[in-house]
């Protein structure tokens, strides 16, 4: 087992060490996870003005958007008879994207405040100081895709046409969160600095929406852009979840949901790879 070694003698005593021993491994870290997932919500409730925002701001593009684009639906090809139908599954991923992609702003906001290495000094199991975040993550994601269900329901876009097409809804928005969010946490490893990361964030989100089935049917882009469509992980997202708003068989977007999974699992590892790297630096 490794161990850090320090003087814990004056400098005229004998020349004696003592060696603290690394905490061992939590036998339960799931019960870590939800601890620090209870401790993001409660820095969360201290400041709710941001988690109202963050629910409401997708309601409001749902109705803005919805009236600006419905021109779109008199187009011989597009999908749907309601522009606010189709665009109500899209906001919500769209929110769920947002949402996690400054996670790792967080992250560097503990870095730099010296919390973060408090917390690798207890026994804390170290895959759920990212966990928790991402579970924290996951649950506004929940609330944002809720709302703009609601929402949609209540603009005339109608209800998504059965429970399991909500759940699949739902789930692909968590999975693209849980996949963003240790995106941002890895790439806030690697610039260290949040003015940086929120550049290169502001610089790539816009893109990401535009390459995307979120505001257009694929069959009206023009071919290179539905071509950068097929590798973009918030499409694939879009994908899924439209499918289960309107009730359409999951096989049909098994593809895109197993992207999707492997998306997630390589950004986690990835995550956790330079977290580690950045736990042996200290």
């Amino acid at each position: 087992m490794n161990s850090i070694e320090r003087d814990a003698l004056p400098a005229d005593a004998p020349s004696q060490r003592v060696f603290i021993e690394d905490s061992p491994p939590r036998a339960w870290p799931l019960l870590d996870v939800w601890r620090l997932f209870l401790y993001q919500v409660r820095t969360t409730l201290r400041s709710p003005i941001w988690y109202l925002f963050a629910i409401i701001q997708p309601v409001m593009w749902l109705f803005l958007f919805g009236q600006l684009f419905h021109v779109m639906t008199t187009l011989p090809s597009f999908e749907t008879e309601s522009y606010s139908r189709y665009l109500a599954p899209g906001l919500a991923i769209m929110s769920a994207l947002m949402s996690s992609s400054f996670a790792g702003l967080g992250l560097l906001e503990l870095i730099q405040s010296g919390a973060m290495d408090r917390f690798l000094t207890t026994p804390v199991s170290r895959s759920a100081l990212l966990g928790g975040r991402v579970l924290h993550a996951a649950a506004l994601v929940v609330s944002q895709c809720l709302a703009v269900l609601v929402a949609a329901a209540l603009i005339g876009a109608g209800p998504p046409k059965t429970f399991t097409g909500v759940l699949l809804l739902i789930g692909a928005a968590v999975i693209l969160s849980a996949g963003c969010a240790a995106a941002s946490t890895a790439l806030a490893m690697v610039l260290r600095r949040a003015q940086t990361l929120t550049a290169v964030l502001n610089f790539c989100l816009l893109p990401i929406y535009f390459t995307s089935s979120l505001f257009m049917t694929p069959d009206l882009m023009p071919l290179w852009i539905q071509r950068l469509a097929a590798c973009n992980p918030l499409n694939w997202a879009v994908t899924v979840a439209r499918h289960g708003f309107e009730g359409r068989p999951m096989g049909e977007v098994s593809g895109e949901l197993g992207l999707l999974l492997a998306f997630c699992l390589v950004c986690w590892g990835l995550s956790l790879h330079l977290f580690e790297r950045y736990r042996a630096a200290l």
